[in-house]
């Protein structure tokens, strides 16, 4: 099994409107990620994606098939040393060990290229499997913030992880 990150292009509109038409990611994700998830909203995003974060998101790519999307965004103000970590992949890759080897070679990336002190990742509390992910890369819980999200009329704690640049120093 061969994992790249690859830059979006518009020519991935098709599998990614495709594979995140699926309210199973949905529920996972923060309400901007639509469900259902059309041909529009991939254009959408990739064309954001391109204008807004042109080294910083990008398509997770296995065997050569688009399988996910994953990429920091830059804080702002007082969080501007600091980015939110954002990844999904398709259901039908899910347990095959493609968002651990993605998430690696993104931290690689940008811990490397780009003078972020940390990466931090927000976790709804019903997405075990993405803490597994974070923790086998070296990501550390700070918080729980107790019934923090409300997604699809439940409340949800959200779990607060982050991983430190190796190479910044203070």
């Amino acid at each position: 099994m061969i994992v790249q990150l690859k830059y979006w292009k518009l020519e991935y509109a098709e599998q990614l409107a495709l594979i995140a038409n699926n309210k199973n990611i949905a529920m996972f994700m923060r309400n901007q990620f639509p469900c259902p998830y059309s041909l529009a909203d991939a254009i959408n995003y990739i064309e954001w994606i391109d204008k807004e974060y042109p080294t910083l998101v990008f398509a997770i790519e296995c065997d050569g098939v688009v399988v996910g999307s994953i990429g920091v965004f830059p804080g702002d103000d007082v969080y501007c040393a600091s980015a939110e970590l954002g990844y999904w992949i398709g259901q039908e890759y899910w347990g095959r060990g493609i968002a651990t080897q993605a998430l690696r070679q993104l931290l690689d990336y940008v811990f490397n290229n780009f003078s972020f002190n940390k990466i931090r990742a927000n976790v709804f509390s019903n997405n075990l499997k993405s803490m597994h992910v974070l923790v086998k890369c070296g990501f550390m819980q700070e918080a729980i913030l107790q019934k923090a999200v409300y997604k699809y009329e439940q409340y949800l704690d959200e779990h607060l992880y982050a991983i430190f640049n190796p190479n910044f120093e203070s």
